[in-house]
C-alpha cells in the first residue's frame, strides 16, 4: 500500500505575489483597473439605494392597501348586515301578524267577537 502524504490546511503552500517590471502590461494599466473598480462600487452602492427606496415605498403603499381592505372589508360586513336586516323586515311585512296590526292601527278594524274601545282625549 502506498502511503499519502496529509498535509494539514496550515501548511499548503502559498504562492508569493509575482513581481512586475514598470514596463510590464499590469503595471502600466493599474489606474484602469482602479477606475473601473470604483465606477463598479459606486454603481453597487447607487443601485442598492434606489432598490432601498424603492422597498421603501412599497412598504408604505402596502400598509395604504391594507388598510383599505380591512376598510372594504367592514364596509361589505355592514352591507351584509343591512341586507339581512332588510330581508327580516320585509318577511315581517309579508306576514299575517304585521297586516293584522296595520288593518287595527290604520283603519280601526277588529276580528268579529271583539270590542273596540275609544278613549276620548
Amino acid at each position: 500500500m502506498a502511503h499519502k502524504k496529509r498535509t494539514s490546511l496550515l501548511r499548503r503552500r502559498v504562492s508569493r505575489p509575482k513581481v512586475y517590471s514598470d514596463d510590464h502590461p499590469i503595471k502600466e494599466n493599474w489606474g484602469i483597473r482602479v477606475i473601473r473598480r470604483m465606477f463598479f462600487l459606486l454603481f453597487f452602492v447607487v443601485f442598492s439605494g434606489v432598490c432601498l427606496l424603492k422597498l421603501q415605498s412599497l412598504s408604505a403603499e402596502s400598509a395604504r392597501l391594507d388598510e383599505s381592505i380591512t376598510a372594504l372589508e367592514q364596509q361589505l360586513l355592514d352591507e351584509k348586515e343591512r341586507q339581512l336586516d332588510e330581508k327580516t323586515m320585509q318577511e315581517y311585512y309579508q306576514s299575517d301578524e304585521y297586516k293584522e296590526q296595520l288593518a287595527r292601527e290604520k283603519f280601526n278594524l277588529i276580528k268579529p267577537g271583539e270590542r273596540l274601545y275609544v278613549f276620548g282625549e
